[in-house]
């Protein structure tokens, strides 16, 4: 492989100074400001307004709470919990003509995931190979995959690639309204260990996208869907591959030249014909007959 990837150029600057627990921001316990703060904050979180208020001005905990006097404070913090990704991070579109668009700028997501210090053990910047005892080569993550291997070609010597991975569905809102939906979409990048990701807890996948589905019996869905799509990926599709790229942090504290490309699309079969543009009953991967037996032996 001549065009070897993941080169790091130069110290962080930005997400990475800002968290690191060197700096003089540094909190591990952010938004909050003790351990004690949060198991309050989890106790909190299961009762009323009214109950969290009454507990707090009658000193019940003592006084020791640092974080929050009142119920709307916990609120606001709660808010602050995304480093950064808070409430205001959307950006709203009422252009559609199915409803309004809710979406956030994708590359200040995947700067979060990337310069994120709790994936720094996790996290792998250029792809390998690796084989069993008999020499027959192992995939297990998608670092390990000859596409990586591939693509790194078309971009620049010791350029990074983040390899972006996205989701979708459709979620039940309210039986009230005409049984209103929504076509959710979230992101997250390959860069990840897979395991890592499977994890709700360490919030690897991140909520990008919102709009209210077409009522049943709408004409062009396909068309609404692929619009709103486009406009919340738009940062992608506007990226020149042989350009400079972006110096984004990683969490080991350097600078790496960026280049975020769409690498896999997860979803229930309905969307990924959505996705593919095809008739239904027809493979989203190859040019297999309609309603033939679905399967890939080549890799």
């Amino acid at each position: 492989m001549e065009n070897a990837g993941g080169n790091a150029y130069g110290k962080a600057t930005r997400l990475y100074t800002k968290h690191c627990k060197y700096s003089e921001q540094w909190n591990p316990w952010h938004p909050f400001r003790s351990a004690l703060d949060i198991q309050l904050a989890q106790l909190f979180s299961q009762q009323t307004i009214t109950w969290i208020d009454q507990h707090l001005s009658r000193g019940l905990d003592n006084f020791t709470i640092q974080s929050l006097q009142l119920a709307d404070d916990l609120r606001n913090i709660l808010s602050e919990l995304d480093f950064g990704l808070s409430d205001d991070s959307w950006i709203v579109d009422a252009s559609h003509i199915f409803g309004t668009l809710y979406y956030r700028d994708i590359f200040k997501h995947i700067q979060f995931l990337l310069a994120h210090l709790s994936f720094e053990a996790h996290l792998k910047f250029e792809p390998v190979h690796l084989a069993n005892s008999e020499g027959h080569r192992i995939y297990s993550e998608m670092i390990m995959g000859d596409w990586w291997w591939n693509i790194e070609d078309q971009f620049p010597a010791g350029a990074t690639i983040v390899t972006v991975m996205c989701a979708s569905d459709k979620t039940h809102l309210t039986n009230f309204s005409d049984d209103q939906h929504a076509w959710l979409l979230h992101l997250t990048i390959g860069n990840n260990r897979k395991d890592i990701c499977q994890i709700p807890k360490r919030c690897t996948w991140i909520f990008v996208r919102l709009i209210p589905c077409p009522t049943n019996g709408a004409k062009n869905i396909d068309e609404a869907w692929h619009s709103t799509l486009g406009t919340a990926l738009s940062h992608l599709r506007h990226l020149v591959i042989t350009g400079p790229g972006l110096n984004w942090d990683c969490p080991g504290g350097f600078q790496r030249q960026c280049y975020a490309h769409l690498a896999a699309w997860s979803g229930y079969y309905p969307y990924q014909v959505m996705v593919a543009q095809v008739s239904y009953g027809s493979c989203p991967m190859c040019e297999s007959p309609k309603c033939a037996p679905m399967g890939h032996s080549t890799f």
